[in-house]
């Protein structure tokens, strides 16, 4: 008889058989699972300066260039990618163009993250900013944002507005032309602010660029004040600042201030300007105007501050330093400078370019490609970090690695 009678019987048998072959595959699984990870253990890192016991590459790493020696190394071990170790933290760097892309942009679901930040993120009050936070829900908001305002179908809305501030920059050249890098500072921050909040700005001294300027440098001092030792120990923030040592958390509670106010007082006095009906179109005002929500208690309020904060940011800091470069990059090629002065000269006369004017001036536009090019404003780019075990190239990549671009 091929069936028992007993109906219980069977159903207990077939149920029996069923986990065996349930048991059997999870047992095979595992096991790959457990091999592959034997595997990916046994091969190993990219190569890269053996290190010191604790610190690791902390004392080979130069205070200044590092991009220089980065580059240095991955020529001298023969490899785009080389591996450092800081205090037992893993770092990536990638030193060829094949590179960056194969992992930063073919595999941007794994290195889409950001490494975390004790200092910057908690401590100096950084953490909302979207070009700082970690990979998630709360990014990909801020991401969606920022791009139905700044992508390329709708650069003409800021475009009247740069155009007058270029045009303002002109008048602070021909009036004062000594003062060259203040005027480049003043007017890029201007026209950012008046782009993100439709705010008025001051001829001189306006608040909000003085404030923007100093939290950057603020932040930019940041890491020289030991703040890398509460990232590796991110205890010690629950010490008090006044105990020896602490001196970072100390700065951190003197500037965090600062930076809060940066996000939030531009923000608030373009709502100002919205109700009093005296605002301009601004980013500000067409982010609050989606939907069907009024000023007060906006569902975005957060997403709009972080978004018109970044852009803010951004303008007050790489693009001064982007227009300084071009200057210098004049002054040492006067050839180049001469020739650009013919091509606006053949095709302007005597009036000054608008945006319509930029496909007509291919000269023009390879200079400024190649000031991007010979002085990149972030050498090492944004770092990423990697959120599983990875294998490039023959060599492990660990889960929780640093990844830098050397740009540069």
């Amino acid at each position: 008889m091929i069936f028992p009678h007993d109906p219980l019987s069977f159903h207990l048998t077939s149920l029996s058989m069923r986990l065996d072959i349930c048991f059997v595959a999870c047992s095979i699984l595992l096991s790959l699972v457990g091999l592959h990870r034997r595997r990916r253990a046994r091969l190993p890192l990219p190569p890269g300066p053996k290190g010191y016991p604790i610190v690791g590459n902390m004392l080979d790493i130069p205070s200044r260039l590092q991009w220089v020696k980065y580059l240095e190394w991955s020529k001298m071990y023969n490899s785009d990618i080389i591996s450092i170790n800081v205090f037992g933290r893993p770092v990536l760097v990638l030193n060829s163009h094949k590179s960056v892309n194969d992992i930063l942009s073919a595999r941007s679901l794994l290195y889409s993250d950001r490494p975390p930040s004790v200092m910057v993120h908690e401590l100096l009050g950084w953490g909302s900013m979207p070009s700082h936070m970690p990979y998630g829900h709360a990014w990909r908001a801020r991401r969606r944002a920022f791009w139905q305002e700044f992508n390329p179908a709708n650069s003409r809305n800021h475009q009247a507005n740069q155009l007058w501030w270029s045009r303002d920059f002109l008048r602070r050249l021909l009036y004062d032309p000594t003062r060259f890098l203040h005027h480049i500072e003043y007017t890029l921050a201007g026209s950012i602010i008046a782009t993100a909040y439709g705010l008025e700005v001051e001829p001189e001294h306006d608040l909000n660029i003085e404030r923007a300027k100093k939290v950057l440098i603020q932040f930019n001092e940041a890491p020289a004040t030991g703040s890398f030792i509460v990232d590796i120990l991110p205890m010690l923030k629950y010490i008090p600042s006044w105990i020896p040592g602490m001196g970072f958390k100390a700065y951190a509670e003197r500037v965090r201030p600062d930076t809060l106010n940066m996000r939030n007082a531009p923000y608030k006095q373009g709502c100002e300007r919205l109700r009093d009906g005296n605002a301009v179109p601004s980013v500000l005002s067409r982010s609050l105007a989606r939907g069907e929500y009024g000023i007060e208690n906006h569902p975005d309020e957060d997403i709009i501050k972080d978004v018109t904060w970044v852009a803010c940011a951004g303008g007050a800091e790489t693009s001064p330093l982007v227009l300084s470069t071009f200057i210098a990059a004049m002054l040492l090629h006067p050839e180049v400078q001469i020739k650009a002065q013919e091509e606006l000269d053949a095709y302007l006369g005597s009036r000054l370019p608008v945006f319509e004017d930029m496909s007509y001036l291919p000269y023009i536009r390879a200079i400024l490609l190649e000031v991007l090019r010979w002085q990149p404003v972030l050498p090492l780019g944004a770092p990423h970090r990697v959120t599983m075990d990875d294998e490039y190239k023959g060599y492990f990549i660990p889960k929780g690695t640093t990844v830098l671009a050397n740009v540069w």
